[in-house]
């Protein structure tokens, strides 16, 4: 039996079945990979960086919702809420404020980088 047949079938079997896929590069037809789009309640969400993954896509029943990245304020507000009362600010601010912008507006390198930089004993210029 085809993977593509197996898959399907997996599927049609649940009564909500949802898959997410993360991070794609490269378009796919959903059903040549046994994906069953717009049947029996079945949701795909994917997420990625490539516009044109998602335009390929669309063509299988898919909406896009296209996800912003923050603006240089709500970076820094949300870079700044992270790091917390932390003697970064104080010490070094200039400093915190260029890596809140070196990570282009992306909430989970905001959130991971300030949290990292909170733990720090000492800032090195």
């Amino acid at each position: 039996m085809k993977a593509a047949a197996m898959i399907h079938r997996a599927f049609m079997k649940r009564k909500y079945p949802v898959l997410i896929l993360d991070n794609l590069w490269e378009s796919f037809r959903p059903s040549d990979v046994g994906l069953p789009v717009g049947e029996g309640g079945f949701k795909l969400l994917l997420t990625t960086r490539n516009k044109r993954v998602c335009h390929d896509i669309k063509n299988e029943k898919l909406r896009i919702i296209e996800v912003k990245c923050l603006s240089d304020d709500e970076s820094w507000d949300l870079f700044r809420e992270k790091l917390g009362d932390s003697a970064i600010l104080s010490q070094a601010g200039d400093i915190a404020r260029k890596v809140a912008k070196k990570c282009r507006g992306l909430p989970l390198a905001l959130k991971h980088i300030a949290i990292s930089m909170r733990a720090a004993d000492t800032v090195e210029y």
